[in-house]
C-alpha cells in the first residue's frame, strides 16, 4: 500500500516534468507519513512534503507543491469510486436500511461533484471561467487559483500518467482493503466476533475507502480515534449489528504504518543534518 502510494506521486511529479528518484520519493513519503502522527488529521504529513518539494527544487516550478494536493484529490476520487461500485453491486442491503441510505446519498453526491469539478479544472475553458469569477482585487487568491489551473494544465496534457495514476490509487485501495481483511479474519479465527457474524469481502471495499475519507478530518493526528469511530459506525451500520471488527481493524493498520513511519523521523533528522540532496531535477512536462 505504502510504495503504490509513491508510485503514484512519483508519476505525477513527472507530469510537471520532475524526475525524482523512487528512493527520494519514499524517504519524503515516510517523512510525511511521521508527521500524520504529529499534526492532526490524516493529511498533516502533506504540508511538510509539499514544504521539501519546493526547497529541493527552488523556484523552479511553483506549481510542483499542489502536486501534493492533487495526490491527495486523486485517492479521495479513488476511493469514492470503489464505494460507490459496492453500493450499486449491493444495492438491495442498502435498500433495506435507511441509515445506509443516507450514507449513500451522501457520498454519491460527493462522488459526483468531484466528478464535475475535475471536468471543469482539466478543461482549459473550465479552468479560464473559474479565473473569471474572481475579482481582479483578490490578487492573492487569483495568483493562487492561476497556480492550481498550471497545475492541472500538466495533467491535462499527460493523460496516460493520470491513468497510471488512477491504476495504482485503485491497487493501493486493494492492497488496504485486504489487509484490514486480514485482521477480520484473524478476528474471526480467535473467535473475537460474535458467532455466526457474516464478514464478507464487500464490506471492507465499503467501509474502508469511506473511513479512510472520515480519517482524513484535521481533529486527532492520522485520524487516530476519529478513524476508530467511523470505522465502528460503518460497519455497523453495513453488518446490521455492533462488532468491533472496524476500530480493531484500522488500529492494527494505524500500527503499522506508525511503525514504517519511525523511519520518516529518521530520514527527516538527515535532511535537518544533510540537507543538500540532489536526486531532483527538472525536464520537460510528459506530452
Amino acid at each position: 500500500m505504502l510504495l503504490t502510494q509513491t508510485e503514484r506521486f512519483r508519476l505525477l511529479l513527472e507530469a510537471q516534468g520532475v524526475q525524482i528518484s523512487r528512493w527520494h520519493n519514499i524517504k519524503l513519503f515516510l517523512i510525511g507519513s511521521f508527521f500524520n502522527y504529529v499534526i492532526p488529521g490524516g493529511v498533516g504529513g502533506d504540508a511538510i512534503k509539499a514544504f521539501y518539494l519546493h526547497k529541493d527544487l527552488g523556484h523552479q516550478s511553483k506549481s510542483v507543491p499542489y502536486t501534493v494536493l492533487f495526490d491527495r484529490f486523486l485517492g479521495l476520487y479513488v476511493m469514492l469510486a470503489m464505494a460507490l461500485i459496492v453500493m450499486i453491486f449491493d444495492w438491495p442491503r442498502f435498500a433495506a436500511s435507511r441509515e445506509l441510505q443516507s450514507i449513500a446519498v451522501f457520498f454519491m453526491m460527493a462522488f459526483f461533484g468531484l466528478t464535475a469539478v475535475t471536468a471543469i479544472m482539466l478543461a482549459h475553458k473550465g479552468r479560464q471561467l473559474i479565473l473569471r469569477f474572481v475579482p481582479m482585487r483578490m490578487a492573492r487568491l487569483r495568483a493562487i487559483i492561476t497556480t492550481i489551473n498550471t497545475a492541472f494544465e500538466f495533467y491535462a496534457r499527460a493523460p496516460r500518467i493520470v491513468l497510471l495514476s488512477i491504476f495504482w490509487s485503485f491497487t493501493c485501495q486493494v492492497a488496504a482493503v485486504l489487509s484490514l481483511y486480514a485482521v477480520g479474519l484473524s478476528m474471526v479465527a480467535a473467535g473475537r466476533l460474535a458467532p455466526g457474524l457474516d464478514l464478507p469481502l464487500r464490506s471492507f471495499f465499503f467501509v474502508a475507502p469511506l473511513g479512510f475519507v472520515l480519517s482524513a478530518i484535521p481533529i486527532a493526528p492520522a485520524g487516530i480515534g476519529l478513524g476508530q469511530a467511523a470505522f465502528f459506525f460503518l460497519f455497523n451500520a453495513y453488518l446490521g449489528q455492533k462488532t468491533a471488527v472496524g476500530p480493531t481493524s484500522i488500529t492494527v493498520m494505524q500500527i503499522v504504518i506508525f511503525c514504517w513511519s519511525l523511519f520518516g523521523l529518521l530520514f527527516y533528522v538527515a535532511r535537518r543534518t544533510h540537507p543538500k540532496d540532489e536526486s531532483i531535477s527538472k525536464t520537460q512536462p510528459s506530452d
